[in-house]
């Protein structure tokens, strides 16, 4: 029999939660190439992972009540059910089962989401911090690395052994040392709301001086990936941070933190312009997306794909087809549209239509309702007036969270993919629902 107490107190002395969380986070950057890293680090950071997961594992066994009494944990469990289905109906003989997305949202829905804690509990929260202190730094390290290439005017191509990829500029976009530029993106995005939690939080000018300068330099990544998901998800994010702290925490009226929150956007909006076109006076190599210019879809190709994926949803309403099918069954029936077309194009670039046309209505009415209740219950925290840190780190949470939920709607993310983006979605979502019934109690 497992001694509850027992292990509840070794997983915090040993920081297992924060081990776990970013071994987990680091092993699907790997997963994800972003960034490209030698096989060697790979192994050691599984050793890492699979040290803390018996920790991990063992923990959820002896807190089990805990875990099954997950808000909305069956909605999951329904949609992670849809899910299996699929891949029985349409993906088995064309995928293995470690290699389909079905492993993927075993990990995200069934091990991270329901195992997070309430942060106002016992040492939760430092663990949690170091969890963010650690992505923060990794982020920015790698960033930085990035931003070392562009300043260099580096271009070139990185092989890892099974593919090839662009590293530095692409023709006129900064990927750096990632794979996908809109991915990079994002991972700014989050860099910039850590920053931002920490540089409010501490009191040492030291440490204040070196946060400003992360999220200078998380911003600036951003500019030059000319990632239109990124800076719609850093835009809106800036929106729901700026309003929400100077109306709640700063104790302004409304129309102050509007105009406050709309002046920060504009100063977000304004400068990419002039600092490209600084970059562009020194440099032979270029930072422009002329090609964009010509090109009168502002979506990138997205209309069409959307519209390709709502014609295929409606061909088989109630199953789907399966995700890992989605390219085969385009290049099949709907040979001209720009999935069957492209090779590199394989998913809808939208969460929705993802979960529409890989699990139908089945699976998607599941993720609704999740989706429903979830915005329901952080709604009704975020109109109230708490306790100013209480309120502060939901509002942090709620951040991430927004700038993730953002992006899905122009990027595979939270589901489907392996993307570390996509850990911290789910780590941070399940952290806090965990928390929020706290704060209702307050």
């Amino acid at each position: 029999m497992i001694n509850q107490n027992f292990f509840n107190k070794t997983f915090l002395n040993l920081r297992i939660r924060p081990i776990f969380n970013f071994s987990l986070f680091f092993i699907y950057s790997f997963l994800f190439r972003i960034p490209y890293l030698p096989f060697s680090i790979l192994k050691y950071a599984t050793l890492i992972f699979v040290f803390a997961f018996v920790f991990y594992f063992v923990n959820i066994l002896a807190n089990h009540k805990k875990y099954i009494k997950t808000p909305y944990l069956i909605f999951l469990a329904l949609f992670l059910v849809s899910n299996i289905l699929s891949f029985f109906l349409f993906e088995k003989g064309k995928v293995t089962f470690s290699n389909s997305d079905v492993l993927n949202h075993i990990v995200l829905l069934l091990l991270l989401f329901p195992t997070q804690v309430n942060l106002f509990e016992k040492e939760h929260l430092r663990d949690f911090e170091l969890f963010l202190k650690l992505v923060l730094i990794w982020n920015t390290s790698i960033i930085l690395i990035s931003e070392f290439m562009l300043l260099a005017n580096y271009s070139g191509i990185t092989c890892t052994g099974y593919d090839c990829h662009y590293t530095g500029i692409n023709g006129t976009r900064l990927y750096g040392v990632y794979a996908d530029p809109n991915y990079a993106s994002i991972l700014a995005v989050l860099s910039i709301v850590i920053a931002i939690y920490f540089l409010i939080k501490s009191n040492k000018k030291i440490f204040k001086i070196l946060l400003s300068i992360s999220i200078a330099i998380s911003y600036i990544f951003i500019i030059f990936t000319y990632s239109r998901t990124g800076f719609i998800s850093l835009v809106v994010t800036i929106c729901v941070l700026s309003f929400l702290y100077f109306k709640k925490i700063i104790n302004k009226t409304t129309i102050t933190s509007i105009l406050v929150s709309i002046s920060i956007v504009s100063i977000i909006l304004i400068l990419p312009s002039p600092i490209r076109s600084a970059y562009n006076s020194l440099y032979t190599h270029k930072i422009e997306r002329n090609s964009y210019v010509e090109n009168v879809d502002i979506s990138n190709n997205r209309f069409d794909i959307w519209s390709s994926g709502i014609n295929a949803f409606f061909d088989h309403p109630i199953l789907g087809i399966g995700f890992k099918n989605i390219k085969p069954y385009f290049t099949e029936n709907y040979p001209n549209t720009y999935i069957a077309q492209h090779d590199k194009a394989y998913e809808l670039h939208n969460v929705i239509l993802n979960i529409s046309i890989s699990q139908g209505i089945i699976g998607l009415i599941p993720f609704i309702l999740f989706t429903f209740f979830i915005i329901k219950r952080i709604w009704k925290i975020i109109i109230q007036k708490n306790p100013r840190e209480e309120y502060f780190i939901i509002l942090i949470l709620t951040s991430i969270i927004v700038s993730i939920s953002c992006a899905s709607m122009f990027i595979s993310d939270i589901l489907y993919m392996y993307t570390p983006s996509g850990i911290i979605f789910w780590i941070t979502l399940g952290t806090l629902i965990k928390t929020i019934p706290s704060i209702e109690t307050n």
